[in-house]
Formats: structure tokens, C-alpha cells, sequence
């Protein structure tokens, strides 16, 4: 499989292929991706020498919990997004504290006469800096 930039437009293009792979083949890449998370981002995205050192150094728990989401979306074939939030200009650094991960599951659920109840999840990843709104 190709990598793909480490950009939104690129989540897309890989969750696009992804989801194209047969059941088999698509628990294959959600296991691996519960399995070792860093080697998985690693193997599926361009990423320059200083995003793998970063992603090196990310907290085993965040690490974990990201691994376990995505393995269960990716198995269920639910949507993944990245957002990466561009750095301001304008920072202040007195307060500073560096790059933001966050991991958002939103569930969504309706209901209406002609439909009856639907439900959906996303799960998206937020990369930002502090001191951004």
C-alpha cells in the first residue's frame, strides 16, 4: 500500500482505500494498527524525520487509547478524519506548551418518522498548538 501525506486530504485518501479492502484484508490493517499504532502511522503516511521522533515520543497511554479506537472504527469501516490546525503566526510563548493531540469520538443519533433512529460515529484526530482557539 502506498503512503499517503500526513495531511487531512491524505486521512481521506487512505480511509478511502482502506475501505475498499475486503472484510479479511481490512481486520488485517485494523489489527495491526491496535497492535503497534506508531509502526502502523509510520507505515501509511510520509512522515519527515522529526514527525517520527515526535510520534516516538507521544505518551503510551494517548498512544494505546488511539490504538484501540482505531482499530475498532477501522474494523466497523466508521469514519476517520485528521485535522491538523496550521500554527499561528502570532504565538504567544510564555504560555506555550507545544503541539496538541486530541482524539474526539462524536456519536450522532436521530430519529424521524420516514427514517426511524440512525446512528453514526467519527473519530477524529486534532492536531493543534496551544493558545489556538
Amino acid at each position: 500500500m502506498e503512503k499517503f501525506p500526513f495531511t487531512g486530504q491524505g486521512a481521506k485518501a487512505l480511509m478511502t482505500e482502506l475501505y475498499q479492502l475486503s472484510d479479511p484484508a481490512l481486520q488485517l490493517e485494523a489489527n495491526a494498527a491496535g497492535a503497534d499504532f506508531r509502526l502502523w502511522i509510520g507505515s501509511h503516511f510520509e512522515l519527515d524525520q522529526s514527525q517520527l521522533e515526535y510520534l516516538d515520543g507521544i505518551d503510551e497511554t494517548w498512544i494505546a487509547v488511539a490504538a484501540q479506537d482505531t482499530k475498532a472504527f477501522l474494523a466497523a469501516r466508521k469514519p476517520i478524519r485528521l485535522q491538523k490546525i496550521p500554527t499561528p503566526a502570532s504565538r504567544n510563548h510564555s504560555d506555550d506548551r507545544g503541539k496538541l493531540l486530541d482524539l474526539d469520538k462524536k456519536k450522532t443519533a436521530s430519529y424521524s418518522e420516514h427514517e426511524g433512529y440512525q446512528q453514526s460515529e467519527e473519530l477524529l484526530y486534532t492536531i493543534s498548538h496551544s493558545g489556538q482557539q
